[in-house]
Parts: structure tokens; C-alpha cells; sequence
């Protein structure tokens, strides 16, 4: 027997399963295009040796954590499968709050 709130859970789960599933989609099709604003060559030019609270400002972005964004870069092929495992995990986190700010303001991953 299935009550409103069990609904309401479940709905809110695969909600949460989708969003993941579309943000790594969207990495691996900008990826795959070479529109990656992570692994393009602009980033790969540029050394990075982030510390803590250090931000990146990426242009038609904006500011976003050097930490995480080294760490998404340093990730290489493998880029997309952390974002995605970041997310599932905590849609709030720094990492997934990076790829979401990459991937929502109209560029790529």
C-alpha cells in the first residue's frame, strides 16, 4: 500500500535520477563536440594550482570554485562519470554546483 508520502519520495527520487541523468548527458555530448569548457584548449593551456576558496572566472559563467573545477579538469575522459557520481551523491555539492554553473548558462561542460 502505497501512501502520498512514499509517492511523494519516490517521485522526488527519480527526479533527482533524471536531473543526474541529463547533466551527464549534456557533459558527454559537449565532450564529444569539443565544446567542453573544462577540457577545451583555453584550459588546457593554462596550468592550474588552485588553493581553497581560489575562484576561476570563466567568461559567460562566471566565478566558480578552482578547486573543483582543477579537480573536474584533472579528471580528464573520465570528467563526466565524476560529475555524474558528484551529483547522485549530493546535487549541492561544490563539484556538482560547478558542472550545473558550466552546464546552465547556455555552454558546455
Amino acid at each position: 500500500m502505497f501512501d502520498g508520502k512514499t509517492r511523494t519520495t519516490a517521485n522526488a527520487a527519480n527526479g533527482a535520477f533524471d536531473r543526474v541523468e541529463l547533466l551527464h548527458a549534456a557533459c558527454v555530448k559537449d565532450m564529444i563536440a569539443s565544446t567542453c569548457k573544462v577540457m577545451g584548449t583555453a584550459a588546457a593551456s593554462t596550468p592550474l594550482s588552485a588553493k581553497p576558496s581560489e575562484l576561476v572566472f570563466i567568461a559567460g559563467v562566471g566565478a566558480i570554485s578552482a578547486v573543483d573545477y582543477q579537480q573536474m579538469y584533472e579528471a580528464g575522459d573520465a570528467m563526466c562519470s565524476v560529475v555524474k557520481k558528484a551529483c547522485a551523491e549530493d546535487w549541492t555539492s561544490g563539484r556538482c554546483q560547478t558542472a550545473r554553473k558550466l552546464l546552465l548558462t547556455g555552454g558546455g561542460v
